[in-house]
């Protein structure tokens, strides 16, 4: 067996667009796990607790079976429900879902740390009395 520069040499324009396809899908994909995960964490501290509930299922059972599996049942398992994706679309949904499910406990442990105290004292329909 030997090693071809050649070869490599030869596919370098499809390697950098590869790349370059990439880096798209994972950007496209945090900037939608950030959006979603910050309105998951909102909905569970402030929505209703049959809502927190759902939530929490979700956030617990993306976060808990493993990312891989996660796409293949997106890619392959989604037809059999009527979702059909191509390969991106259903790797940035994936992306999406999964980072979500982290960033909502980012952002609730976050919110669970600003004292009482804080939250009162910021909160404009409370009057201050001299």
């Amino acid at each position: 067996m030997s090693f071809d520069v050649n070869l490599i040499a030869s596919k370098l324009p499809q390697i950098f667009a590869a790349a370059g396809t990439t880096i798209l899908v994972w950007i496209a994909g945090l900037i939608g796990a950030v959006i979603v995960g910050f309105l998951v964490a909102i909905a569970r501290r402030y929505g209703p607790t049959a809502l927190d509930w759902l939530l929490g299922a979700y956030v617990e059972v993306f976060r808990g079976t493993p990312f891989l599996i996660q796409i293949f049942l997106l890619y392959f398992g989604g037809p059999y429900i009527g979702l059909s994706l191509d390969a991106i679309p259903a790797g940035l949904l994936g992306l999406t879902l999964n980072g979500a499910a982290y960033y909502a406990e980012i952002f609730r442990a976050g919110f669970a740390a600003v004292p009482v105290g804080h939250v009162e004292a910021a909160d404009p329909a409370r009057k201050i009395s001299a």
